[in-house]
């Protein structure tokens, strides 16, 4: 069975934006214990943080455009109902 490309690439760039946020996870926790007390350690880390925003939002947009199986199959049955009842 043939996938479908969105649903390829919506879950490639989902698991990309989870590493990445795993890993501004990681680094901010530990960034932060060496750090003054009035020193935001988001400031070296923005890259990651956007980036990996831009790509779970991307996985969002394109999973809308994801066929999804059940409602193909509903379709495809109901027309082939309807060239039935029109013979």
């Amino acid at each position: 069975m043939k996938k479908n490309i969105f649903k390829i690439l919506s879950n490639i760039s989902f698991y990309i934006g989870l590493a990445l946020f795993a890993y501004y996870i990681y680094d901010f926790i530990a960034s932060r214990a060496g750090l003054p007390v009035d020193v935001c350690p988001f400031d070296n880390s923005r890259p990651f943080a956007i980036a990996a925003t831009c790509f779970l939002i991307i996985s969002l947009i394109l999973s809308f455009f994801e066929k999804k199986k059940e409602k193909a199959d509903k379709t495809s049955d109901e027309q082939k109902d309807d060239t039935k009842d029109k013979k």
